[in-house]
């Protein structure tokens, strides 16, 4: 019993295209940089005002200094083992989506996405060296926040709880001078299903995805939905509904991201083998001021 390199390869890619598409919600939704090593050092560059000329033509070009902090990223190593059979190996040879691939890719999507929304809502590490800390977010819109409906009392989530949402996080990019891009709006299924009660969201006149044609809007006021069950309860126990910029968050791998490998088991008694998933990957979050968290009853 043995496996042919080429197809250890391609189960390895199609496990990985798996991760990319389906299984991990946050790839494809930020920037992911390369990381060579352990960590990584992010620089983060501020804004740059132009300033009017001194009228001389001979005078000396004044330079501008443009200010740079730095965050901290490091990577952290996982891995999920599943060991198979000479009837599995013979299923995965007629069949590289079956169920062990599936598994494995699922776990490895999670993980993926479980580092990433801690980074946002954790403490950052600061500086060239990491030994410096960026606080936790202190965005919020709060669980009974009515300041764009006529609503009253604790609520899940709304329309007017996104809006509050939006206008702190386009305040804060217009006031950095940040490009514009979509925002992403991480929930769980539970609070998007309440916004299905708003018409403000599913009516037609305010929302031209027309959710109610059986499709999940891809965007509502420049917001992207993506619904992911591994965002934690806030500390009352209620859920929580991230907003966030793009260049909110950075997601870091090694160049030779490949996380998935099939090799013999000798020290078993028969002939096993086993896929293991390794994932080497970390996440830091890049501007505080790019993220809202919506308390959600």
């Amino acid at each position: 019993m043995s496996f042919d390199p080429i197809y250890i390869r391609q189960f390895s890619d199609n496990v990985y295209l798996q991760v990319e598409q389906k299984e991990s919600h946050l790839l494809g939704q930020f920037r992911k940089e390369t990381i060579v090593g352990k960590s990584d050092v992010i620089p983060r560059i501020g804004r740059v005002n132009m300033q009017m000329r001194s009228g001389d033509p001979v005078a000396s070009v004044t330079f501008s200094e443009i200010p740079t902090s730095y965050r901290y990223l490091s990577l952290n190593s996982w891995e999920v083992a599943v060991p198979i059979t000479k009837y599995d190996v013979d299923r995965m040879r007629m069949d590289p989506t079956n169920y062990v691939g599936q598994r494995v890719a699922s776990a490895i999507g999670r993980q993926i996405d479980q580092v990433g929304i801690s980074a946002l809502l954790g403490s950052a590490a600061t500086g060239e060296t990491g030994t410096g800390t960026a606080a936790t977010i202190t965005q919020t819109v709060a669980v009974n926040d009515h300041t764009f409906d006529s609503g009253t009392g604790n609520v899940g989530l709304t329309v007017g709880k996104l809006i509050n949402a939006r206008k702190q996080i386009l305040a804060q990019r217009k006031r950095m001078g940040l490009p514009t891009d979509d925002l992403v709006v991480l929930t769980n299924v539970a609070q998007f299903s309440k916004l299905f009660a708003d018409d403000k969201f599913v009516s037609f006149f305010y929302n031209k995805e027309k959710p109610l044609s059986g499709d999940e809007p891809a965007s509502y006021l420049g917001m992207s939905f993506v619904t992911t069950e591994e965002i934690p309860l806030n500390s009352s126990s209620r859920d929580q509904v991230i907003v966030c910029d793009k260049n909110a968050l950075i997601l870091g791998a090694p160049a030779d991201f490949s996380p998935v490998a099939i090799e013999p088991r000798h020290d078993k008694q028969g002939k096993v083998w086993q896929v293991k998933g390794d994932l080497d990957f970390g996440a830091v979050r890049m501007e505080e001021e790019l993220v809202v968290v919506i308390d959600c009853a």
